[in-house]
């Protein structure tokens, strides 16, 4: 699977439901794995994860192109759902920008 298929999957996961810091929250908000059925919201990072299942590979790919596009922080900015979106939408764009 390519990095920009991962990331459009990813986005659609994080339409349905965003969570801010953990990689994955359940229905209540608790933090889970995001491999997890539980697993109902999602930040970037997971959601992607999610999307590439144990491809360490891929995952490094599509983690390189959300860092590039400002759509994970390692600071505790204010940020929102929209925000991400947007951002992910650039990592989208770099991604097949580059063919990937």
């Amino acid at each position: 699977m390519k990095p920009s298929t991962v990331l459009k999957k990813a986005r659609k996961l994080i339409e349905r439901g965003w969570c801010k810091g953990p990689y994955a929250t359940d229905k209540d908000g608790n933090e889970v794995d995001q491999y997890s059925r539980k697993a109902v919201n999602f930040c970037a990072a997971g959601a992607s994860d999610r999307v590439c299942g144990k491809d360490d590979d891929l995952k490094d790919e599509c983690f390189s192109r959300l860092c590039a596009a400002n759509a994970i922080s390692f600071t505790h900015q204010r940020i929102n759902k929209a925000t991400i979106l947007k951002r992910v939408d650039r990592a989208i764009a770099l991604a097949e920008k580059e063919g990937r």
